[in-house]
């Protein structure tokens, strides 16, 4: 028998070394941070458009963004649809791989902010 260590995160996801899991602690700050918004921007649609009631929100989505919320936004905002098939879903299900492209991406396509 080999023994074998394993890392895992605050968010239970296991990793072979302790940079993988601190990467994605860093990265989940960020990830819940979008999951947040995608959660108001979700309750403001409903609110707004849908006329949906507090306690019908209450009911199907909470109070606030939980790692178990599964946050799909429909509508015709391209920007929320791309962050919604990178971050949506419940947190378990958000791809480690995706977040990173996806961060990887905006700081190329906007590398001038980030070299600030």
């Amino acid at each position: 028998m080999k023994q074998h260590t394993i890392y895992i995160s605050e968010d239970s996801r296991r990793f072979e070394t302790p940079e993988d899991c601190r990467e994605w602690e860093t990265l989940l700050v960020l990830v819940r941070r979008v999951r947040e918004r995608l959660w108001e921007a979700r309750v403001k649609y409903l609110r707004e458009e849908d006329h949906v009631g507090e306690q019908w929100l209450q009911n199907h989505l909470g109070q606030q963004c939980t790692d178990d919320c599964s946050l799909r936004f429909e509508g015709d905002d391209e920007a929320l649809s791309q962050l919604t098939n990178v971050f949506g879903g419940r947190l378990e299900d958000v791809s480690i791989d995706e977040v990173k492209n996806y961060v990887e991406q905006i700081r190329r396509e906007h590398a001038i902010i980030f070299d600030l």
